[in-house]
């Protein structure tokens, strides 16, 4: 089990089960973090996590044993979940501003403060 449960593989490593964001949420969501300057990391199929740019604060990430963090675009690729970073303080404003954008095509959590993700339902 891999992604919080979005993408279950059997012994053998074979998907049993996949579950992603649609990817006009993924589009809006990089185009979001775009316009606002923030940081989102799109978590990806073959074990890949995508960040949108170059940011320290992906080295929040280590202590949790992710992967390696890659920058670049996510056009074709199955996303899985989006990771967004922001202080603590930045948190709820994010969040609500996520919530306006995204309205009933995503479910947002935060399980770390100061990273607030999209899952899909």
């Amino acid at each position: 089990v891999f992604v919080q449960g979005l993408l279950v593989c059997d012994a053998g490593g074979e998907v049993v089960q996949r579950t992603v964001l649609e990817p006009e949420v993924v589009q809006l969501c990089r185009s979001v973090a775009q316009s606002r300057g923030w940081t989102v990391l799109s978590y990806t199929d073959g074990d890949r996590v995508i960040s949108n740019r170059a940011d320290p604060q992906t080295d929040r990430l280590r202590p949790l044993q992710e992967p390696a963090v890659e920058v670049g675009g996510v056009d074709g690729v199955a996303v899985h979940k989006m990771l967004f970073l922001c202080s603590s303080e930045e948190e709820d404003a994010v969040r609500s501003e996520l919530a306006a954008e995204i309205s009933d095509r995503a479910s947002l959590t935060v399980a770390i403060a100061g990273m607030v993700e999209v899952l899909p339902f």
